[in-house]
């Protein structure tokens, strides 16, 4: 039986080969507009009128659908790989980004721009590919991402529903002032949220938020998985405890200072 990739030379051996000669420069392409596209979602959420964002956003989203093609067509559509978690996550953030050719009110503009910051699972994910040192630390960064998506999303929630209602909310930076001092349990009291819905997401907020920030914290100091380049299949990733390689099962040696999790406590 013929793979994606083999029917995919057979009918269109040329750009197989193009594919296939400037993978590397194709590659890095990828990253730098992906790069490029998580940074003006992330200046837009400070200027949600100007519309030349918007524009920008609209080429980026011709050359993401052309690039999304490709792949599934190389890959032969197979199912396994159109509905993957990062495929799913570059379908919607496209359909976002077209979704601007309508007129939409800030409101909701500020949800999908949130939305769109998904994108930066792909991000990480072809990075990971090319470096590896944060291929070792996707753990880490991907805590971070968890972290900046829950904050973006719900401070633009905040907005939505404070903006023109609270004196206190009056631009996205007051919004995200007041998710990142509630989430951190700071609490300066200096932004208030007005009625009863505010009341609910202010609680949403603390008891998602801190649980996240909380895993960040412990990924960084006490993080579940230690890096060990195992010589026998090349499985990087292992239990802070484990002398054999869960692919493998070779011997490995860890460096360990032989601390559990039990000793913290007493």
């Amino acid at each position: 039986m013929k793979t994606g990739k083999k029917v995919f030379k057979e009918h269109h051996p040329k750009i197989f080969e193009y594919i296939k000669k400037y993978r590397t420069h194709l590659n890095t392409f990828s990253i730098a507009m992906n790069v490029f596209f998580v940074g003006i979602v992330l200046f837009e959420f400070f200027t949600p009128s100007d519309i030349s964002f918007r524009n920008i956003q609209i080429v980026l989203g011709v050359i993401f659908l052309i690039e999304l093609y490709l792949r599934m067509k190389y890959h032969g559509f197979k199912s396994s790989y159109v509905f993957s978690w990062l495929n799913i996550i570059d379908m919607m953030v496209i359909m976002l980004i077209f979704i601007r050719f309508y007129y939409i009110d800030n409101a909701i503009l500020h949800i999908l721009t949130a939305l769109k910051i998904f994108r930066s699972y792909r991000v990480i994910h072809e990075l990971s590919k090319v470096n590896q040192y944060i291929s070792d630390k996707q753990e880490v960064i991907f805590s971070v991402i968890n972290l900046c998506i829950f904050t973006f999303f719900m401070a633009s929630i905040v907005f939505t529903m404070q903006y023109q209602h609270n004196p206190d909310i009056d631009t996205f930076l007051d919004a995200l002032y007041f998710t990142i001092t509630t989430l951190t349990t700071t609490g300066f009291g200096d932004i208030l949220m007005i009625g009863e819905y505010g009341k609910l997401l202010v609680i949403l907020i603390m008891t998602l938020g801190t649980g996240l920030f909380l895993r960040l914290l412990t990924v960084i100091f006490r993080p579940t998985k230690s890096y060990y380049h195992c010589k026998h299949c090349g499985l990087t990733r292992h239990d802070r405890d484990a002398s054999h390689c869960k692919h493998c099962w070779k011997i490995i040696h860890i460096l360990s200072s032989g601390e559990h999790d039990d000793d913290l406590f007493s």
